[in-house]
């Protein structure tokens, strides 16, 4: 008894928890495709959850009626690839699309209402291993590349940076295989856990995915076939000085394209001069500059500066990023930096870029 009343306040809490996520993301007067699509996730989320209140009345947790629970849950998984997909190639998710994915499992679904054996039901489970792992992968090799592209191309990755998905990768494993043991095993514990992870997973993606605006990936540039010579780059070293003497790194939403109008040449050939000449991306290489060049001299020359000033005076949108980098490039966060460098000008050793036409494969 208390068994059933405990399942029916976790699967009502979840409902009403996906419904109000649903109602905040329809809200928005000025919606992202993101956003639009992240509502209509909640409320698939909302009615698959509120259809499990069915097994918490007398006779509905039965073999039989658990077995359809698997097959219709199963549908789930083409919300979670939808997410992924329209983070790691904005635009790609359709309607046509998402109904080619849905269509296995609706196959999958009416074959086991025509004949409902066990075994149609474990090529079932084995398709939804198969198609989670696909899923991951693809997700993992489209967001690898995705995160590589916007720091190659951008010095500002805050609203565009989805480095946060790895994590989801790992929420969405551990949820269906909870998802996987509640439907086979009858436990309260079993079930309490696993609306705790599908929550928290879908909590981390609402919070760093909602403001989150999408870039979409060039397609690199074919160069001509040079015969295996070694590129040349003819801005070498005037990049790097121009960078420094006119003070872009300071410009917060410095990018790829806007050194592509003042060099007049290849956006693929300044990416490839910061991977393969510098050794590092275009965001490491400006955010270097930013801590070096402005931060850390305004820490030690102006006391009274707050951190917030400074990151702004540095060409930091936000401070949290400030923070990240300064310790990434110093060694040491801003604070700590300024209360040691007073008494131990070696405590943070910074990091510096490569100086002015540093190069070993294109010069």
């Amino acid at each position: 008894m208390y068994d059933h009343i405990i399942s029916a306040f976790c699967i009502g809490f979840s409902t009403a928890y996906f419904i109000n996520l649903a109602v905040m993301a329809f809200r928005e007067k000025k919606r992202t495709r993101l956003q639009t699509l992240l509502g209509c996730i909640f409320v698939v989320w909302a009615l698959f959850n509120f259809k499990d209140i069915f097994y918490v009345f007398p006779n509905g947790y039965v073999t039989e009626n658990l077995r359809y629970a698997i097959f219709f849950d199963g549908w789930m998984a083409v919300c979670y690839a939808a997410l992924i997909f329209e983070l790691t190639m904005p635009g790609w998710v359709t309607l046509k699309r998402l109904a080619l994915m849905l269509l296995p499992f609706v196959l999958f679904t009416a074959a086991y209402v025509a004949y409902p054996h066990r075994l149609t039901l474990l090529l079932y489970i084995a398709f939804l291993v198969v198609f989670a792992l696909a899923i991951i992968y693809v997700g993992y090799v489209k967001a690898k590349r995705y995160i590589e592209y916007e720091r190659n191309n951008y010095s500002d990755i805050e609203h565009i940076d989805i480095s946060w998905i790895r994590p989801v990768f790992v929420f969405c494993i551990i949820g269906q295989l909870m998802w996987l043991a509640v439907s086979v095993m009858y436990s309260i514990l079993l079930d309490i856990i696993y609306y705790v992870i599908v929550i928290m997973m879908w909590q981390m993606v609402l919070r760093y995915s909602y403001n989150t605006r999408p870039i979409h990936i060039e397609d690199a540039d074919i160069a001509a076939d040079d015969g295996g010579a070694v590129r040349q780059y003819p801005f070498a070293g005037y990049l790097e000085s121009m960078i420094v003497e006119r003070e872009l790194y300071l410009d917060s939403n410095l990018s790829i394209p806007d050194l592509v109008d003042i060099l007049k040449t290849n956006r693929t050939y300044i990416s490839e001069y910061f991977r393969d000449v510098l050794h590092t991306s275009f965001y490491d290489y400006i955010n270097g500059l930013r801590i070096t060049r402005k931060s850390m001299p305004m820490l030690v020359e102006h006391p009274e500066y707050t951190l917030e000033y400074i990151a702004v005076q540095s060409g930091f949108n936000n401070i949290a990023t400030f923070r990240r980098a300064f310790r990434r490039h110093a060694g040491c966060g801003p604070k700590e930096y300024r209360e040691k460098i007073s008494t131990s000008p070696d405590a943070c050793v910074p990091l510096l870029p490569p100086p002015f036409g540093q190069g070993d494969a294109a010069l």
